[in-house]
Parts: structure tokens; C-alpha cells; sequence
């Protein structure tokens, strides 16, 4: 492949993101406040600040000039093309997500400024002021960076994970077969599930989780609230919520962490509990160790040992052990008169230590059809009269063209699908899929939307599958995929839905003999993925693909929703550049990533029997690969100069 095929660019990385721009900065709030409070040393130098608030401002203010440039480091010269830098100067707002009391506002951008890198002529200078408030002080840094180089092209993890961006409604029973080290679902959104969810290892949302029902999963993280109502007995190993966790009847954890608040409904269990937070229990709740910075609220709770900085309230429930922090005479207050079972003791100003919580980066990628276009096999699109045409790239028997799809004369009767230099007549090459019939095509278009329709033994004698050559296929526009079994990596600029008896092969899952030495095509094979006496494919990660939906036409971005709502057998990763529905019985062979890129409402939504089944996979197929090998960052971002305003 081609640089200019390359899927994620800095560039197209930006593409559809509005001009308030959210920097997530995951896994670096830390070295920010590390390399912030350098930058706050050398400050007091210049400027001395006798009030606590007024320092602390400060701080705050030299961590958001660190933040800003970790994020110009990842962007690296492609800054000048972010939505938050281009447009009207000044009223870019950059919102700083997991740094609270810090603002940042663009002032002014300067692409390819040759006072800015001596080293790299390209140099973007970008200058921004950094505002830190703490009550009623704030401190404003303005702070004057230079981003230069390329930071490179982004990969999906290498792994089985479910990757997902918009939220995500599970309904009726989901489940995920394989390595359960790899068994992740990683949401960049809301998770609500109603039915039985199992296999899975992890959920991770950006959102909120909410799950109703029989849900087997070994660990859930949220980066907002976590909320499990009417369970069947459910066990969840791990709970972990930078936001407030409740938990209702049928569900018990071993372990649950929280920067939040905890409320544990009645008949409920928790291992152990660690909380920010306040926490609750109720009536036959049953706790083992709980170290709460808050206060304990308990209506019939059973804790057997407890250490709380706030206070512990509780009726006629039993905490057997533990210290309290809360002031005199607290401890023989807490309680109803009879009730001696509340076994704690007084430590007037204890502090219980409780880790926060933090966040993970998710990778986020940007999908585009057009972009992969020319490493196509076989490229469907229709001249100015609507009639089917197909350029064909790297095929064994057919020279590369553009060449019509038509019927060829044979005998009285007539053979569809067949590549020929003109509408009518002309020299045909090759006929490249099997209708259900020798007159029936497996081809249609009106209005934008191709239909692929075909039988595997079509002809007389039988043949066996596939239906169609294989190959990479390409369509501009939307795709129907109905009945058929295909060895086909199938990429669409609009959306993909399937139907009938769909049963679909990405090139690498169908692996050498079916893709080279096909019997119902005889010499019909993609070049690029069959050398001359090899006896396995060439290495190309587009061929790990099944389904791909999605792109732009400049920045307009349209489809991206691919549809499997019937009944699916689909071999490979399937990539949505907008939102994945599943539905009927559906078994995905791999992979999963949505990148919600239309920026709308929809969700995306696995319903009915859907399984992810990542067991059995052939040597020559990757879950989660990547489109294209990822390229080196040589980008770098240094602050020019600072000053206080």
C-alpha cells in the first residue's frame, strides 16, 4: 500500500472533531502535574504569592502549560490543521478533561514559522494562555510553544478486544468466546445492557455503565457511574468507577474501588469496598473490608471489619471492627440503644487511605473507504448512465482496466456477470460471481445501493463456493449483502447490511487454498495476496477485513453503519466507521471497532444471539489488526517562552 492509502494520518485523525476541542488527557494528568510544578518553581522566581489560593492557581496554571504541550507533542506540525487551532484565532476554547481549576485558550497559530524549529522548517507556533483558579484566585500563563515533525499513524490494538466508540445497548444474550485475557469491551460511551451478557473479561466505558439482568463478566471500569439493578445471583469480581457505584439485589462483587460513593442494596455483598466517598447498606447487606475518606450510612448491614474517616451510622446491623474518625461521642451515638454489635473504635482524625482511580487511554480511529480504495481488486461504481462498471486491479487472467459488468451471449441463452470492454459486445474477460441461475445476476444498483446476491452451485455441474472471485471488492456507495458465501474483503463508502444466508470471508481468514486455488474460478485469484509459487498468502493486513463502511468526500462523511441484523456467519474484523448493529443469530470470527465519526445520536447496538467468537482462527488471519503498518512519530513540542498576564 501506498503512503496515500494510509488510514490514520494526523490529518485524517482530525477530520469531523468540532472546533471545542476535548484533549483526553489519559495517563498524563500525573506527568503534567510533575512537569507543572517545575514550571511553578521557576514562576515564584519571577513572582512571589503570598495567599495559599493565589499559589495554588498558579499550579494549576503551569500544569496546563505542560498539558498543552504533551498534547502538541502528539499532534506534532499537524496542529495547524486541528478545528481548535484554524479558524478565528483566539476563541478556541481547549477543554482540559481530568484537570479541574485549568482553562486554555488559543490566541494565535502560525504554521511552518521559520523562527520556530531551527531544525524542522515545517514548525507550527502556537500560543495559548493557561488560566488556574482556585476559589475566588486565578493566574493566567501565557505560554508560547513550537509543535514540529509527523507524530505518525495510530494502530488498533493487536488483540481480540471489541472496540467501540457511541455508546452501546446490549440486548438479549451477547457473549464472547476466547482468550479471556483478550476478552475486553472497551466503550468510548454510555453501556447499557439488559439480558445476558457473558465471556467478556472487561467492560470499559468512558460513560456510564448500566446493567439489568444475567450478566457473567469479570470486571467493569467506568469513567462515570456504574449502576447493577435486577441480577440472578451475579458475581462481579472486579467493580472500578471514577464516579459512584450502586449496586442492587441479585448482584455481589468481590471488589469494588471508587472515587465515588458506594451504595450497596439489600442482600447484596461486597468483598471488600474502597471509597472516596460516602458509602450506604442496606438491609442484609454483607460487606467483609470497607475503607471509606467518607461516612458509612447502614440500615441491617453486616461488616466485619471497617475504617472510616467520617462518621458510622447504623441500627440494628453489625460492624465488628474497625476504626471511626468521627469526633467524640460519636461511637456511643451512632447506634439504637440495645444495639451493641457495632464494634468500633474511636480514632478522632484518621485518615484512611484510598487510591484514586484513573483513567485509561482508548484509542480512537478514524475510517475511511476512499482512503483504501486502490488496493481493491475488483473497484464497482456506475458510469453517467448508471450502468455497473468495475476497474479491476491485480488479478491473475484479467489485465488491469476498467471494464463493463454484462451478459455475455451463449448460445440461445445469455451468462450474467461477466467483465466485458463494452455494454454490449465487445471482448469479455472473465465472469466473476454465480448468480442463482446462469440468467439471474448477482448484481443490482438503484440510487446509490448495490445488492450482491448469488448462489454457491449455480451452474450445472455444482460448483463449490464462493460465490463471487475473491478478492478485495470495493462499492461507492451503500451495500446490501445478501445470500451468498464470499471470500471477500468487502469495503463500501456508504453503509453495509446484510441479508438472507450471508456467509462472508475476509481474503485472510479464507486463507491460501480458497483464495488461490478456488475451484469455482478457476485462475481467478488477487495477486497481491498469491505469489508465484507460494503456498500460503502474502502477508497484507487489508485482507483481515470482512466488512469496512464509511468515508468522506472532503469532510463531508457519510454511512458508516454496518447492519447484521440477519442471520451472519462473518469471517474477520468488521470495521463501522459510524456505529455496528447486530440482530437474528450473528457469529463474528473476530475483531470489532466503530469510530462514530457521524457525530450524531445514533447508538450502536448488539441484540438477539450475537457471539464473538474468537476461538479456532486460521494462522494467516489477525483480530485486531490494523489496515496498514503504522509509521514512526518523529514529533516534538518545546515551550518557546512563558510570562504571567
Amino acid at each position: 500500500m501506498t503512503s496515500s492509502e494510509i488510514l490514520y494520518t494526523g490529518r485524517l485523525r482530525q477530520r469531523g472533531i468540532a472546533s471545542l476541542l476535548i484533549i483526553l488527557l489519559v495517563g498524563l494528568s500525573m506527568a503534567a502535574m510533575v512537569f507543572g510544578g517545575m514550571y511553578y518553581l521557576r514562576g515564584l522566581q519571577a513572582k512571589t504569592v503570598a495567599a495559599h489560593a493565589a499559589a495554588e492557581a498558579q499550579l494549576k496554571a503551569w500544569t496546563g502549560v505542560e498539558a498543552v504541550r504533551q498534547y502538541l507533542y502528539q499532534a506534532g506540525s499537524d496542529a495547524a490543521t486541528l478545528p481548535v487551532f484554524t479558524g478565528d484565532k483566539g476563541s478556541g476554547q481547549i477543554q482540559l478533561q481530568g484537570l479541574s481549576g485549568v482553562s486554555a485558550t488559543v490566541m494565535s497559530v502560525t504554521p511552518t514559522d521559520p523562527n520556530c524549529s531551527t531544525t524542522n522548517p515545517k514548525g507550527t507556533r502556537v500560543n495559548v494562555n493557561l488560566t488556574g483558579a482556585s476559589g475566588p484566585a486565578t493566574s493566567t500563563v501565557e505560554a508560547v510553544y513550537c509543535a514540529s515533525g509527523s507524530p505518525g499513524t495510530q494502530t488498533s490494538s493487536s488483540d481480540n478486544s471489541i472496540n467501540i466508540k457511541g455508546d452501546l445497548n446490549l440486548r438479549g444474550s451477547v457473549t464472547y468466546k476466547g482468550d479471556s485475557s483478550n476478552g475486553k469491551l472497551n466503550v468510548q460511551g454510555n453501556v447499557t445492557a439488559a439480558g445476558s451478557i457473558s465471556g467478556f473479561s472487561q467492560i470499559y466505558s468512558t460513560g456510564n455503565i448500566s446493567l439489568t439482568g444475567s450478566n457473567s463478566i469479570n470486571a467493569l471500569f467506568s469513567e462515570g457511574d456504574i449502576t447493577l439493578t435486577g441480577g440472578n445471583n451475579n458475581t462481579i469480581n472486579v467493580i472500578n468507577s471514577l464516579h459512584n457505584v450502586s449496586m442492587g439485589s441479585g448482584f455481589n462483587a468481590v471488589l469494588i474501588n471508587t472515587n465515588g460513593t458506594v451504595a450497596l442494596g439489600s442482600a447484596t455483598s461486597a468483598d471488600t469496598i474502597n471509597a472516596i466517598g460516602d458509602v450506604s447498606l442496606s438491609d442484609q447487606a454483607t460487606v467483609g473490608t470497607l475503607n471509606t475518606k467518607g461516612s458509612v450510612t447502614a440500615n441491617g448491614a453486616n461488616v466485619t471489619s471497617a475504617m472510616v474517616q467520617g462518621n458510622y451510622q447504623e441500627t440494628y446491623g453489625k460492624a465488628n471492627g474497625g476504626q471511626v474518625g468521627g469526633a467524640p461521642p460519636y461511637v456511643a451515638n451512632c447506634c439504637v440503644a440495645w444495639n451493641t454489635n457495632v464494634k468500633l473504635t474511636n480514632a478522632p482524625g484518621l485518615q484512611v487511605a484510598v487510591s484514586t482511580l484513573t483513567t485509561t487511554t482508548l484509542s480512537s480511529s478514524v475510517i475511511d473507504a476512499y482512503t483504501v480504495k486502490n488496493s481493491a481488486n475488483y473497484i464497482f461504481d456506475v458510469d453517467a448512465q448508471n450502468n455497473i462498471q468495475v476497474t479491476v486491479n491485480n488479478v491473475n487472467g484479467i489485465a488491469n482496466g476498467t471494464y463493463y459488468l454484462t451478459t455475455k451471449p451463449v448460445g440461445y441463452n445469455t451468462s450474467n456477470n461477466w467483465l466485458c470492454t463494452k455494454l454490449n459486445g465487445g471482448t469479455c474477460v472473465a465472469q466473476i460471481c454465480h448468480g442463482f441461475s446462469d440468467v439471474n445476476s448477482c448484481f443490482s444498483y438503484s440510487n446509490g445501493t448495490w445488492s450482491v446476491n448469488g448462489g454457491d452451485n449455480a451452474s450445472n455441474p455444482p460448483l463449490p463456493p464462493p460465490t463471487m472471485a475473491p478478492g478485495v471488492v470495493w462499492f461507492h456507495g451503500d451495500l446490501n449483502a445478501g445470500s451468498g458465501t464470499y471470500y471477500n474483503t468487502m469495503l463500501v463508502t456508504g453503509s453495509i447490511a446484510t441479508s438472507g444466508a450471508n456467509i462472508s470471508y475476509a481474503v485472510n481468514f479464507a486463507d491460501y487454498n480458497n483464495i488461490c486455488q478456488n475451484k469455482a474460478f478457476p485462475g481467478l485469484y488477487p495477486t497481491n495476496f498469491c505469489a508465484v509459487g507460494a503456498t500460503s498468502l502474502t502477508p497484507n493486513l487489508l485482507g483481515n477485513v470482512v466488512f469496512l463502511a464509511g468515508g468522506y468526500v472532503g469532510n463531508v462523511f457519510s454511512g458508516g453503519t454496518v447492519d447484521l441484523s440477519a442471520s451472519n456467519d462473518t469471517y474477520g474484523n468488521v470495521w463501522a466507521a459510524d456505529v455496528l448493529k447486530t440482530g437474528g443469530s450473528t457469529t463474528i470470527h473476530g475483531s470489532v471497532t466503530t469510530a462514530h465519526q457521524s457525530g450524531g445520536s445514533s447508538s450502536n447496538e448488539f441484540g438477539a444471539k450475537t457471539i464473538f467468537d474468537l476461538t479456532k482462527l486460521p494462522n494467516s488471519f489477525t483480530p485486531g489488526a490494523p489496515l496498514v503498518a503504522p509509521t514512526s512519530s518523529n514529533s516534538s513540542a518545546v515551550v518557546l517562552w512563558t510570562h504571567y498576564r
